[in-house]
């Protein structure tokens, strides 16, 4: 298996030197476009053969981390369960399921905030009666 990230501009990044970083899943000689990483970076700031934003980048760390945690660690998690479990896949199974962690957990973090705001609401009786 192979992750990859990759730049893309739209015009308006482009007359600013910028760009979004996306990512794709090979198994097999077959591809899978996961989207965009939501990662801006100045377009000669990213290191194409690593796979990484250069250290030229203030928020480097910052982004690479996050290619890191965000999608790296997740795609190789859900390869290895495919390996562990015996289980026949491409990289079509493991878009699929990625995506649907990363909706999983969007909404995780709806609902956690929601339950703040209710909770904020009770303690400062801005709530309704």
């Amino acid at each position: 298996m192979e992750i990859l990230f990759w730049r893309r501009q739209t015009p308006v990044q482009k007359q600013a030197g910028m760009c979004s970083l996306y990512c794709r899943v090979t198994v097999n000689g077959k591809r899978a476009n996961l989207g965009s990483t939501h990662i801006e970076v100045n377009y000669n700031h990213w290191i194409a053969s690593y796979g990484k934003v250069s250290d030229e980048d203030p928020l480097f760390e910052q982004k690479n981390l996050r290619l890191q945690e965000e999608f790296v660690g997740p795609i190789w998690a859900i390869y290895n369960s495919f390996l562990i479990n015996r289980e026949s896949f491409t990289a079509d199974n493991i878009k699929r399921i990625f995506l649907k962690q990363s909706l999983v957990s969007h909404f995780q973090l709806i609902e956690g905030y929601n339950l703040y705001i209710r909770d904020f609401e009770k303690q400062t009786k801005l709530g309704h009666p």
